[in-house]
């Protein structure tokens, strides 16, 4: 697939909204299902497993929800609005598809 003038145009208007969000937002918190799934496929986050039968009693009554919070760096949303920008300036420079 050859990209035209309006895909670029599309994928850079997106990267900027997308980028001017990252830059607004401090703080991301994901959702007790989220958090499972990157504990179960990351190496970086401990999976939480009862070690005797007495943490395993303690395990299975009510738990708090455990919700991990990601802050993106401050560069991240310029990086993302300068990209989408020169994407959009890349696509008025492309001629007009027929």
């Amino acid at each position: 697939m050859e990209f035209n003038r309006t895909h670029y145009y599309g994928i850079g208007i997106v990267v900027l909204l997308l980028g001017i969000q990252v830059h607004l937002v401090k703080s991301y918190v994901l959702t007790e299902q989220a958090t499972t799934f990157l504990a179960r496929n990351s190496e970086n986050l401990p999976v939480e497993q009862p070690q005797s039968f007495g943490t395993y009693l303690a395990a299975s009554g009510p738990r708090p929800a455990i919700k991990k919070t990601v802050t993106p760096p401050n560069w991240l949303g310029w990086a993302m609005m300068s990209v989408g920008s020169v994407l959009i300036l890349h696509s008025w420079a492309l001629p007009k598809s027929q």
